[in-house]
């Protein structure tokens, strides 16, 4: 090789960057690193939730994965959790199982979803049918006891004691439910009548109803939940008042 080439060869190899190109490399970058943090920061300390009442109202709450274990959806892990949802806890469940994704099409909805402000997904979700895949519920019975409804208010039987108490008094917390109307003429043994029969939980089993106790009709809604399906515990109302729970 000549002393020309390998001199045109070295200006090649060291020529310096344009300061467009230095610009844009920076700003990619930038979003790289933010794209990152935001979906560290999603999946251990803060996500956020929708929850409408019978009434029409949109509130927009504040949930932490960190209490009940966070979640890594891309290699499908999820971390330990290091507390148990107690009574009175406002919490996010995983309702309604989506059909499984391939790992790039997670990756490309989570990058896609970020740059267009959650409004735009490349692939479609898979979510479920019927309702949202994450859903508001209340912790009402946890392991060991024995629950039942009556007219849209649960009762229940601690482990502690043989007998059952409204859930307003085993409940140290306050909290609104949202009663629908009751018909008289509506017979205590069918699903919209806003009676269950007794139901032990047992394992790690939890009882989660939501507030709007109208949504608790169906006996598709009467059922245990396992610790898996808690996915985060709800710290604030941000929308359309502030409220911390």
């Amino acid at each position: 090789m000549s002393k020309r080439s390998k001199a045109l060869r070295y200006y090649r190899s060291y020529r310096p960057q344009s300061p467009l190109k230095k610009a844009g490399l920076s700003v990619l970058r930038i979003i790289v690193i933010v794209f990152i943090l935001s979906q560290i920061i999603h999946a251990f300390f803060v996500q956020v939730y929708i929850r409408e009442s019978s009434g029409g109202q949109t509130e927009h709450l504040l949930a932490s994965p960190l209490l009940y274990g966070p979640e890594i959806s891309l290699i499908d892990y999820r971390f330990p959790s290091v507390h148990v949802p107690e009574r009175g806890d406002l919490v996010a469940a995983e309702f309604n199982m989506p059909e499984e994704a391939p790992w790039y099409e997670t990756v490309l909805n989570s990058l896609s979803r970020f740059f267009t402000f959650n409004r735009i997904a490349l692939f479609d979700d898979k979510e479920p049918s019927y309702g949202s895949r994450y859903q508001i519920f209340r912790v009402v019975g946890i392991p060991g006891d024995t629950v039942r409804l009556e007219n849209y208010q649960v009762k229940i039987k601690s482990s502690e004691r043989g007998f059952f108490l409204d859930e307003s008094i085993v409940i140290p917390r306050d909290y609104s439910i949202e009663l629908p109307e009751q018909n008289d003429s509506v017979a205590t043994n069918i699903p919209f009548s806003g009676n269950h029969p007794e139901m032990v939980l047992t394992g790690e089993e939890y009882l989660l109803v939501p507030d709007d106790r109208s949504k608790l009709a169906p006996s598709s809604r009467w059922k245990a939940t396992g610790m898996s399906r808690i996915r985060a515990k709800v710290l604030v109302s941000f929308w359309p008042q502030f409220t911390v729970f």
